[in-house]
């Protein structure tokens, strides 16, 4: 196969076209290109992008330009994504004629096209526009980021909700739910290869806090053994997830009795003779077993999806019949949950934002600060009266919670924020931000990162305010135990806290 320059595809020996795709370096593979369809499989699921044929000819050329280089390193799932965004341009009429490529230029029209479009598509659309038009005028493509970037997407964010509230379903499971899963986790006396494999996937989850794309994807030489005249230890290298495409796979450590597990799995006589275990780690034994003596013979051992990963796992737990201490019924568990349960666990042991998101691969920390604030929702006033006592070890995450500066009242701008009371209003900072901003005057800015608290204000009059909205607002409330509104005053008042925290220890360094 070569690299045809004028097209921009690589040509087998039949002429056929393909694009190489590198979402995992250490295994391309390639799209193929055809003039009717894109296709590709990926982690044994095939992906197509079939071109309508009722597109505008000068949009397509486009599309094609700009995909051709999006493919090389996207997922080729995103391959189905695009074709959605593709079938709602050629759904949109303006002004009773398809949609052509100079209208993308045009913000009400976008605007009508990004209307259309379900929740899931709209971050792929905002991506691909700005590149769409650059080669027509590419201060243009800067202007319409901007006003794409200020749209909100819309997306579910019911599993946020879930995690601020602790729900006992789809929340963070407890202290006690957990250890309850761990000792189900151990390897039992006998079981069938599914539940071998099942069983893993819940360990690793857990373990590793990835994604079940990400674990059935470890190669087959991704477990290592290093040998020290200390010990041995042991490691994983897992492929990156969504906001490292395309980067190097890093390797994790993990307990080694976890390798051994693993290896255990491994050297099963249906996994061990299979071609697949030399492709991948956590082969997938589909067959019929006698439940009663956990015999059997696998009918065929193939390379795992994601959805066998989901299913198996779901299948496995539903079979334990784990009781949750907490509610007295059976434990629900899904992998997702147990990525909720670990992450939110990280931060009631004090682990910052940034070194959280960094493990869940969050590309950024907004989705990483619900768990941040389902912790401080809950326990933040019982790690405040304990902080002290252990010599700050919850510093790290308290720090979360105020992001500005504080500074001398002659050093801030004029753009005072105030504490709106009527009988004694007092300016305690000011607002760094260069232009306007639509947030809440107060509330939002202790834990904005333009606010510029007053050194020498009485943040205590801060304190006592949000305290006395809090007090009014619970005795409104209809459900204040699960009110989000609730839980934002505890987080407020944390950031109040956080800077009169920060002024006193000025004041003893410096013996103010």
């Amino acid at each position: 196969m070569k690299f045809d320059t004028s097209s921009g595809f690589w040509i087998d020996a039949q002429g056929a076209g393909f694009i190489k795709n590198e979402f995992n370096p250490t295994r391309p593979i390639y799209l193929s290109v055809s003039e009717k369809s894109w296709s590709g499989v990926h982690l044994q699921k095939a992906y197509t992008l079939t071109w309508p044929t009722a597109l505008d000819p000068d949009l397509r050329r486009l599309l094609e330009s700009v995909l051709k280089d999006r493919m090389r390193h996207m997922a080729p799932s995103a391959l189905e994504k695009y074709r959605r965004v593709i079938d709602a341009m050629v759904r949109l009429r303006v002004d009773g004629r398809r949609l052509r490529s100079d209208d993308l230029l045009d913000g009400e029209i976008v605007r009508a096209l990004w209307d259309t479009l379900p929740s899931d598509l709209r971050p792929h659309m905002r991506g691909l526009l700005p590149d769409l038009i650059a080669p027509q005028n590419p201060h243009a493509a800067y202007a319409m980021s901007l006003l794409l970037k200020d749209w909100k997407a819309k997306r579910r964010l019911n599993w946020r909700r879930s995690v601020l509230e602790w729900d006992p379903r789809d929340g963070s499971m407890t202290s006690a739910e957990l250890e309850v899963l761990r000792v189900h986790l151990s390897p039992p006396a006998s079981e069938t290869p599914y539940e071998h494999f099942a069983r893993l996937v819940v360990r690793l989850t857990l373990t590793t806090l990835r994604r079940p794309s990400q674990l059935i994807s470890i190669e087959a030489g991704g477990l290592r053994r290093i040998s020290t005249t200390v010990g041995t230890t042991t490691d994983l290298r897992i492929p990156t997830g969504k906001a490292q495409t395309g980067a190097q796979a890093p390797r994790l450590p993990i307990p080694v009795d976890l390798a051994n597990d693993i290896d255990a799995c491994r050297s099963r006589p249906e996994i061990v003779s299979s071609p697949v275990s030399d492709e991948v780690l956590l082969p997938f034994a589909i067959g019929s077993y006698d439940k009663r003596t956990r015999g059997g013979v696998a009918k065929r051992v193939i390379a795992p999806n994601a959805s066998h990963a989901k299913a198996a796992s779901q299948s496995w737990v539903k079979g334990q019949c784990i009781i949750s201490p907490r509610t007295g019924k059976p434990l629900y568990i899904n992998l997702r949950r147990i990525r909720h349960t670990g992450a939110t666990h990280l931060a009631m042991q004090g682990y910052p934002l940034e070194l959280i998101a960094d493990i869940l691969e969050h590309e950024s920390t907004v989705s990483t600060r619900y768990y941040i604030d389902a912790v401080g929702a809950e326990f933040l006033p019982a790690f405040e009266r304990v902080d002290s006592s252990l010599g700050g070890r919850f510093s790290m995450m308290r720090d979360a919670w105020f992001n500005g500066r504080v500074v001398d009242r002659k050093d801030a701008p004029n753009r005072p924020i105030i504490v709106p009371d009527t009988n004694a209003p007092a300016a305690v900072g000011a607002c760094g931000k260069g232009g306007s901003c639509s947030v809440h005057p107060l509330f939002s800015c202790y834990s904005c990162e333009h606010f510029l608290a007053f050194r020498d204000a009485n943040h205590q009059k801060v304190l006592d305010f949000v305290e006395a909205e809090y007090v009014r607002w619970r005795a409104v409330e209809a459900s204040n135990s699960r009110s989000k509104a609730i839980k934002d005053f505890d987080r407020i008042a944390a950031s109040v806290r956080e800077i009169m925290s920060l002024i006193d220890g000025e004041t003893v360094d410096g013996h103010r």
